[in-house]
């Protein structure tokens, strides 16, 4: 049931929660890995299973009741045989590199855009002034994206004829 509520609650279905513990009354700390028994290899997208190390990372998330959520993740780095080299599994709404998780990113563009300065936004978030501003600037060039191009170019017409019959007019 917990599994459940963690997986609803954050938005990672490829996580498994494991425990909780927080240091501070304002920090809540989530531990948690990924459930797959294997991954697809980055480069030659070959099916690799065998898991030769765990490394464990954390990422900040949106908080919860005001309380600053970070996710310790444990992921398991992969032995591709096929092209000989070693990767780290990837987790779905956490871009490679970034320690944040893009449902806060998209947290922060909220606050930004409601707040009147990012001064305000960086101490309620409780992150760094550069991380605000790039994640408003990054966040806020997607929904430009989304609106720029909302049609295709192109509409095909699948099945419809424009003769004209004699007995039922246009058909």
């Amino acid at each position: 049931m917990l599994k459940h509520k963690f997986n609803n609650l954050f938005g990672l279905p490829e996580l498994e929660f494991t425990k909780e513990s927080s240091q501070h009354k304002n920090t809540l700390r989530l531990h948690c890995r990924k459930t797959s028994k294997a991954e697809v290899c980055p480069k030659c997208t070959t099916l690799s299973k065998v898991c030769y190390d765990k490394r464990t990372i954390s990422v900040q998330d949106t908080p919860i009741r005001n309380r600053t959520v970070y996710l310790k993740i444990t992921k398991r780095r992969f032995f591709c045989k096929a092209c000989k080299k070693p990767f780290t599994e990837p987790i779905q709404g956490i871009i490679k590199g970034y320690r944040t998780t893009q449902r806060f990113r998209k947290h922060i563009l909220w606050f930004a855009t409601h707040f009147s300065d990012l001064k305000k936004v960086q101490e309620k978030c409780r992150c760094s002034s550069w991380l605000v501003h790039k994640a408003y600037y990054e966040q806020a060039e997607l929904e430009v994206r989304k609106l720029q191009n909302p049609w295709g170019k192109t509409v095909g017409i699948d099945e419809h004829s424009f003769v004209r019959n004699t007995k039922f007019g246009y058909r």
